[in-house]
């Protein structure tokens, strides 16, 4: 473990945390108008094995026993056609 004279004291914003408030509702439309985009690429196209959408929040701690303690929070948001 670090000592604490070598323990970071500030703390860059990374821009990590962008939450998207998104009902449930309308993440089923954008995967039903992702999935209609991918087959109407080409008429021949008759499955595209389906389309997601996927949200995630999430905050991160580190602390140990040197009194060092900080963290930050982060998201992700992913559309997707197979």
């Amino acid at each position: 473990m670090a000592e604490r004279s070598l323990l970071a004291t500030d703390f860059p914003d990374l821009d990590l945390f962008h939450p998207w408030d998104l009902p449930v509702e309308n993440a089923i439309e954008l995967a039903q108008r992702c999935e209609a985009a991918a087959l109407a690429v080409d008429g021949r196209i008759r499955n595209s094995e389906g389309a997601s959408v996927s949200l995630q929040t999430s905050q991160f701690v580190y602390a140990n026993s040197n009194g060092f303690m900080a963290g930050f929070p982060s998201s992700i948001a992913c559309r997707r056609r197979w």
